[in-house]
């Protein structure tokens, strides 16, 4: 169990199992695995530790030299301390029962160190445990054509082999036989040499562990040492660590694709940082030391000044390029063109491992020359102008005052006839007062009233199995269908309420981008915003957003919020493309048009689709409906003359719990005939503009408040926890970090107060809210937090400079600094002015 002192399960195994194929070895024609051995390379795989110092030396690269010289130190150590030797003559002894049999040279070093390559280059990793299996290890690498959608998702590669190699017990349980299934990865044709993918692995892992360097290969990326991006003094180390950028006794390590893009995105912030230090002593870099010393009232301030300033992207670029071109010219000792004639040179006479390092270099800089080009590219193009109108051509900077998620482009008339009968002649549609209409101003579609109604009326009543839910996608679809959507992550570990989602999510690709036509939804579905409307670049929805995009909101933490909103629905898109039963799903009925499942399952559709349940379910029972007509009410707030806001929506069965039962919704302010009908959706304008890419204007929102999300304690050494944990509890705080939603309501900021009480150490007082003790505290982590909006210069939607996304995510910034100046405005007249 010992590798120089390490504990190591891959090579334990890779021990265990090259000591049990050395026993086989001794066996020799009677042993069981013979023909298998027989087939076996004559000779060590090529891997980094079998390299010599002067084989190393082709590689270029110290970090690989000496990884291969300390793995064969590591064996060697091994074998010598745990006396393996004596060991693998001990299992012959045991397994053959044949004493004084000669073991022919297969009880050596350097035969266990050539079955520990076997192992490591052939054996499959399925749940932690390696297979080396018969046949299927003869399977050659090459890369899946939709290898890129892969890239820079952690941990993704094995859940990708698991789809394809599958590990099962039979009948009798994990006491009886164990069956490994190969599935093949891609289509092949009968007669043609079957091919895998091994993962989201780099060039170097393939040198170390397999012993080849691949042709072809989407996931390498070529190591730009962070030497090569200047002096990294202890002012930028401070802020890298307050930011938590990197971990102090871990250093990064930059790999840049050959499309110029990361391995991770947090390597884009730490560029940033370095960038804005190289600017010496300036204003901005002050502001950002001075903001990452302390990031517990809220990183975002810090992350405004220190990576998402002005520029910072286009001098992230130019870092890269520079450092890029510093590894070209002082870290090789030779050039691509030289590296390129020295292998076509057949009188070197090379042997096989020099021609391996050679390729691997050669890889490494044409990788670095192709993303320069890249990243010059990038640069080049990298300053667009924003969508500002033209002060001559004002028709189009129409304001308004509501902004969608959706695209501002009309729907066709046949569409909305041909939804108008399917709704016309739906069953279980009770009462519909309401019908479709193209309403514009910034919204698309609407729902008008067909008669006049007072508050109550009843507008809308229809059954659950007229709309689409988990319930009526089992029951209405093809047995075939229905089967697998039932087995979507049936073993995942998860909650019922998120299974439930991923099934209803499936069923929703297969009748809008599959069935289409067929689909008994097809009407409704062709109603629903497409991929082009949430893309469109006026009209973003935020699942869309470019990192461009996203800079607009640096300072608040809705930014934080959509990017981890963002990771959830990547990783919702990569379980399904990695889930058996998800691929079946989709496979029902496919072909039609020539089309092919990659064609179906893509990061857009789920996006898409995710988008869809997101913003447009209704729930009533704990369950998400889609309800074709009812999804088309949009929300605003309507006063009546006393100033009072119509009630929160709510759809709620009535008729007792029958299978009669019929889901309603009655009126929340008078309408007359033709006039479109509002819904009060009862959230904050975060959540709107999160799920739906829309705001309410300022002050017509009463649920509005400013979403924290990063007002923290540190988490104290072990001895101090369990006191500071009963505090918080006393408080009502659950986590070190929780969530705040705060207005203009004293009771909002009270609860900051209570959880300042606690993080400051400030005794006393408890659940008392603001008080003379903590409003000081409270008066810091307001003028804290206004410091995020204090250069909000760019024009808002009523200035008529911008529109679409760009204006509503500015009115929505101005919108949360508004809130925090009254909040501060009055702590100080009710706490400071005495």
């Amino acid at each position: 169990k010992y590798f120089n002192g390490q504990h190591d399960t891959m090579r334990d195994q890779d021990a265990i199992i090259s000591l049990e194929l050395m026993v086989q070895c001794a066996c020799g024609g009677d042993g069981e695995m013979a023909p298998y051995l027989d087939v076996l390379p004559l000779v060590a795989v090529p891997r980094l530790d079998t390299f010599s110092e002067g084989e190393r030396d082709w590689l270029q690269d110290p970090y690989l030299a000496d990884l291969g010289r300390v793995e064969v130190e590591r064996l060697r150590f091994a074998w010598d301390r745990l006396d393996l030797g004596s060991l693998v003559r001990r299992m012959f002894v045991y397994e053959t029962s044949e004493a004084e049999r000669e073991e022919g040279g297969c009880f050596t070093f350097e035969r266990f160190h050539y079955y520990v390559g076997i192992v490591s280059s052939r054996a499959m990793v399925i749940e932690g445990t390696k297979h080396l299996t018969p046949l299927p290890d003869m399977a050659n690498y090459a890369p899946r054509l939709d290898a890129l959608s892969r890239r820079g998702v952690a941990g993704l590669g094995s859940r990708y082999f698991k789809l394809y190699h599958e590990v099962n017990y039979d009948e009798e349980g994990s006491g009886g036989g164990l069956a490994l299934t190969v599935r093949a990865d891609r289509n092949v044709m009968a007669g043609e040499q079957i091919f895998e993918d091994y993962g989201d692995t780099d060039n170097s892992l393939f040198l170390d562990a397999h012993g080849f360097v691949p042709d072809e290969n989407p996931f390498h990326c070529a190591v730009v040492p962070i030497v090569f991006l200047g002096t990294i003094g202890d002012e930028v180390r401070g802020v890298l660590t307050g930011l938590e950028l990197v971990d102090p006794r871990n250093p990064p390590q930059i790999c840049v694709y050959e499309d110029g893009s990361l391995s991770d995105d947090v390597l884009y912030d730490i560029l940033a940082v370095v960038a804005l230090s190289g600017m010496g002593e300036s204003k901005m870099w002050r502001a950002c030391i001075e903001r990452s010393s302390d990031v517990s009232y809220g990183s975002e301030v810090a992350w405004k000044k220190c990576v998402l300033y002005e520029g910072h992207r286009e001098k992230e670029l130019k870092l890269l390029v520079d450092a890029c071109r510093r590894v070209e010219r002082e870290h090789y000792q030779t050039s691509l063109e030289k590296d390129v004639h020295i292998l076509q040179d057949d009188a070197l006479n090379l042997s096989e491992k020099a021609v391996l390092a050679l390729k691997f270099r050669i890889a490494e800089k044409q990788t670095l020359k192709n993303a320069i080009a890249s990243l010059e590219g990038l640069i080049h193009n990298n300053v667009q102008p924003t969508n500002i109108c033209s002060p001559v051509n004002n028709a189009t900077c129409q304001n308004t005052n509501m902004f969608h998620s959706v695209s501002i482009t009309t729907i066709s008339t046949d569409v909305l006839d041909d939804f108008k009968s399917f709704m016309n002649n739906l069953n279980g549609v009770s009462i519909q007062n309401i019908e479709p209409a193209i309403v514009g101003n910034g919204m698309r579609l609407g729902a008008l009233s067909t008669k006049d109604m007072s508050i109550n009326d009843i507008y809308f009543s229809i059954s659950s199995n007229s709309t689409i839910n988990l319930h009526t996608a089992i029951i209405n679809s093809t047995p075939q269908l229905s089967l697998h959507i039932q087995q979507i992550a049936k073993h995942r570990p998860t909650q019922q309420p998120e299974r439930d989602f991923l099934q209803l999510l499936v069923y929703l690709l297969h009748q809008r981008f599959i069935a289409k036509y067929e689909s008994p939804w097809w009407p409704y579905l062709r109603t629903l915003p497409t991929i082009t409307d949430m893309k469109n670049e006026i009209n973003t929805h935020p699942l869309f957003f470019t990192r461009a995009q996203l800079d607009v909101l640096a300072g608040s933490d809705v930014r934080l919020t959509i990017l981890k909103y963002r990771d959830i629905v990547k990783n919702t898109f990569h379980y399904l493309r990695s889930d058996y039963h998800t691929l079946m799903a989709l496979s029902v009925g496919l072909g039609g048009e020539g089309q092919q499942l990659d064609d179906v399952l893509t990061r857009d559709h789920v996006y898409w689709g995710h988008a869809i349940l997101d913003s447009r379910s209704i729930w009533w029972e704990g369950k998400r409906h889609l309800v074709p007509l009812l999804d088309l009410v949009n929300c605003a707030v309507i006063k009546d003359k006393d100033g009072v806001p119509n009630r929160v929506h709510k759809t709620q069965l009535e008729g007792g719990g029958s299978a009669a039962s019929f889901a309603v919704t009655r009126l929340s302010h008078a309408v007359t005939k033709g006039e479109q009908i509002f819904e009060n959706y009862g959230q904050p304008n975060h959540v709107y503009f999160l799920y739906h890419g829309f705001i309410l204007p300022e002050n017509s929102n009463p649920n509005d408040c400013v979403l924290v999300t990063t007002l923290l304690i540190s988490k104290p050494t072990t001895g101090k926890d369990a006191l500071l944990q009963d505090r918080l509890m006393k408080n009502g705080f659950h986590t070190y970090n929780p969530t705040f939603c705060i207005n203009d309501n004293d009771d909002s900021l009270d609860n900051v107060a209570n959880f300042l009480r606690v993080k400051h150490g400030i005794h006393g007082n408890d659940m008392a809210g603001v008080r003379d003790d903590v409003k000081w505290k409270v008066r810091a982590f307001l003028e804290y937090r206004l410091q995020s909006y204090d250069d909000l210069t760019r024009g808002t939607a009523g200035d008529n400079l911008l529109l679409g996304v760009d204006a509503v995510m500015l009115d929505f910034m101005q919108s949360e600094k508004r809130i925090y100046e009254r909040l501060l405005a009055g702590l100080l007249q009710k706490w400071f002015s005495q």
